[in-house]
């Protein structure tokens, strides 16, 4: 508790990351279920080939217009080196003018960017599981949930999609 006369005063409850339960979006990359904070999403946005809004390349790098801004866009699929993130001659994908999909725009450290997915589910709210000790290293995941049948999925760290992003651009991923 902090107070300041005339102020006012300040209540600070911390619960264990075990009891933290959360308001997510539950989106799709094939058959598989991520969990992202909904804190972090600032806009939802459906993308495909010459529609409102579309991905554009700029210098070999996708973007989005949205709000009069140039966002980069980031294609969870190949952050997370899933099926199919990987061309012909082995490379990464990145999103192009012919995407279609999702983009969340997601706001993580002070830093706007858009995050392709394939599907947007439903948003629910999910108890937050912390990582295994043996997993705790993977910045790309802040913890896992198990949803109302019974299935186990990951939460997307929104923070650690910016790093390991910058990790990729950087050559050292």
């Amino acid at each position: 508790v902090r107070s300041a006369v005339g102020v006012g005063s300040v209540f600070t409850l911390k619960l264990p990351l075990t009891l933290a339960i959360s308001r997510a979006l539950i989106v799709g990359i094939d058959n598989e279920e991520f969990a992202i904070p909904q804190t972090s999403v600032d806009e939802l946005l459906k993308v495909e080939p010459g529609g409102a809004h579309s991905i554009k390349l700029i210098k070999n790098a996708p973007v989005l217009r949205s709000r009069d801004r140039l966002l980069p866009v980031l294609d969870l699929r190949s952050l997370l080196h899933m099926p199919g993130a990987r061309d012909e001659n082995g490379e990464l994908r990145t999103a192009d003018e012919n995407t279609d999909g999702f983009v969340m725009v997601i706001v993580a450290r002070g830093m706007r960017f858009g995050m392709l997915v394939d599907n947007v589910l439903r948003t629910e709210e999910i108890v937050v599981k912390p990582m295994p000790s043996a997993l705790r290293n993977m910045e790309i995941f802040s913890g896992s949930t198990i949803l109302g049948d019974g299935r186990v999925i990951m939460i997307i760290d929104p923070n650690g999609i910016r790093s390991a992003a910058s990790s990729v651009a950087d050559g050292s991923m």
